[in-house]
Parts: structure tokens; sequence; C-alpha cells
């Protein structure tokens, strides 16, 4: 019989196997997350990056906002979605060069 709560070297690592690199999402999981036009959606280019990114930024403060304050449409899926989504636009600028 084992000691309960088992030894955190006997635990499984939730995060093995996982890479250090940001998730990869699309952008058009992404234009589901903020309201962009579709020749935004397509521009992939350090400008329109840096303008998808503020975009998520603002729509990430105000998803925490709904979350701190314990509001009725806080969804903790769409936070990590959104989060997600920028990490992914995040290293897609990084890639490019800035």
């Amino acid at each position: 019989m084992q000691p309960w709560p088992p030894a955190a070297t006997a635990l499984p690592n939730p995060l093995a196997g996982r890479s250090a690199r940001a998730p990869t999402m699309t952008r058009t999981q992404v234009s589901r997350l903020v309201p962009m036009t579709a020749a935004e959606r397509d521009d992939v280019t350090p400008t329109g990056r840096r303008t998808i990114i503020r975009r998520l930024e603002r729509a990430l403060r105000a998803e925490r906002r709904r979350g701190q304050s314990g509001h009725w449409t806080y969804d903790l899926h769409r936070h990590l979605a959104l989060k997600q989504a920028l990490a992914a636009e995040q290293d897609g600028l990084a890639r490019s060069g800035r």
C-alpha cells in the first residue's frame, strides 16, 4: 500500500512531452475570438500581427476583469483560448523578425 498523499516525484508530470514553444493557432481560429476582416486575417506582416496582438491583449484584459469580478459571462475556455492565441501571435511576430 502506498502512502497518501503521494510524493511529488511519484505523480505524473502534466507537462511531459510538451514542447516549450507557444501553441499553434490558425488565423481562422483567432478570428473567432476577436473581430477582424478577411484582409486583417490574411495579413501576416509584422504590422498586421501587432494589430491582432493589441486586439487580443484588449480582449484578454476584458476577460480577466469579468473573471475577477465574478461576472456570469466569464468563460474560462475563452480566457485560455485568448492566452493561446496571444502566445501564438507573439511567437509569429518574434519569428518574423519584428
